[in-house]
């Protein structure tokens, strides 16, 4: 066995010294070896690509040197992927080698594509060996142009769905309130890096808030997916248009659409109803004991309510929607302002609503400066320090 391991280098050393002819461009069916070539769509469109598969069916006991690209007139080609299956026939086994290839042209009109070439070492008897190489009958492929009644963006793909999700299904919504939108665009073959933008607009009743965008991809394809956080400035009809996307289908070679439906928001159906002005009530005086007394006692009440009244209202104002949307604000909380928010006055509301959109807009927006969050912030405590930090004798309480 040493003395073996010591004549195999010389083995290959003499082997490599023996004569050896090449035979090119020999048949597709040479020395047990066959070659069948197959694509899956011989019609080419710009920024597209075919599949090109070649099986090579031969002797387990043949090893290929070289296996080139496919070729032809300005042609691109990649492989993708290779996969070797064995089987016998009685002693002799066999290898069926399967390589897989992505093909495109910019080459305008039909040409033919030729097939990858192998190169293998056949031995003959006499002990000299042949370089031997194999090609497939070409196949004829087609580049056409883009569609002329096709369009917007060209968007050539096997399969593109457009789905979508709300947090709320009631169009009833008043100003100043969220809706939260997933929209969720999938395209078959399509990669990250070259995947299209998709840009959503809304009305300008609406504060658009966007999330950095989410990719999801799979062996299938590749899914993109935006969350929208939509902010109702108004109390208005808001018509949202639909999303219409149209892209070209490769296996039935049209046009198609993906769509979602869009929907319309109503102003809020709950008005809030007219405070009920009850008129005062005339007390007469009369020249009556009983009434005096009564009168008197009343009075003492009325005073000890309102010193009550005073001391709790005190006590209130730091529990008040006012207080707490400060605090909030301070603490740099969108979610808790939002939620107090709701709970001011409508008049305060109303004043203060530019100021707490751009506040939010700012917020929600990575790329915005802490110093422009800051000023926004500062921007809404103003507004809202118009009327609440104006004195009053008997705070959060009608005048009696």
């Amino acid at each position: 066995m040493t003395r073996l391991a010591y004549l195999f280098p010389v083995y290959i050393l003499v082997a490599s010294l023996l004569p050896m002819n090449t035979i090119a461009g020999a048949n597709a069916q040479t020395t047990d070896i066959t070659l069948t070539v197959e694509l899956d769509d011989p019609r080419l469109y710009p920024d597209t690509e075919a599949t090109y598969t070649l099986t090579v069916e031969s002797p387990e006991r043949v090893h290929f040197s070289s296996i080139s690209l496919p070729t032809g007139k300005d042609v691109r080609a990649r492989r993708i992927g290779q996969h070797h299956d064995y089987y016998f026939e009685g002693t002799d086994e066999y290898r069926i080698s399967t390589y897989q290839y992505r093909v495109a042209t910019d080459a305008m009109g039909t040409q033919p594509l030729a097939s990858p070439t192998l190169t293998f070492v056949e031995l003959n008897p006499d002990g000299s060996r042949e370089r031997i190489q194999l090609n497939a009958e070409p196949i004829m492929i087609e580049r056409l142009p883009i569609p002329d009644t096709y369009p917007g963006l060209w968007l050539p793909a096997e399969k593109v769905t457009l789905s979508q999700q709300w947090s709320s299904e009631a169009n009833t919504i008043k100003a100043g309130e969220t809706l939260e939108r997933h929209v969720h665009l999938f395209i078959a073959g399509r990669q990250i890096d070259d995947f299209p933008a998709l840009q959503v607009t809304y009305p300008d009743a609406i504060t658009l808030l966007n999330e950095t965008p989410k990719f999801t991809q799979t062996q299938a394809g590749t899914t993109l997916t935006l969350h929208q956080s939509l902010i109702v400035r108004e109390d208005a009809e808001i018509v949202l248009d639909p999303i219409v996307i149209p892209w070209f289908n490769l296996t039935q070679h049209q046009t198609a659409i993906a769509s979602v439906n869009g929907r319309t928001l109503n102003p809020s159906a709950a008005k809030q109803s007219a405070t009920k002005v009850t008129e005062p009530q005339i007390w007469r005086f009369r020249e009556n004991v009983a009434w005096m007394l009564i009168g008197t006692i009343s009075g003492l009440c009325v005073l000890c309510g309102l010193a009550l009244l005073v001391r709790c209202s005190r006590r209130r104002n730091a529990t008040s929607p006012t207080h707490q949307l400060k605090l909030a604000l301070v603490a740099d909380q969108p979610l808790q302002v939002q939620l107090y928010w709701q709970q001011m006055p409508a008049d305060t509301r109303q004043r203060c609503q530019a100021a707490l959109s751009r506040y939010l807009q700012v917020r929600y927006q990575s790329e915005r400066s802490d110093s422009e969050k800051e000023k926004s912030k500062q921007a809404l405590l103003e507004q809202l320090n118009v009327t609440t930090d104006k004195p009053r004798l008997l705070p959060d309480f009608d005048p009696l």
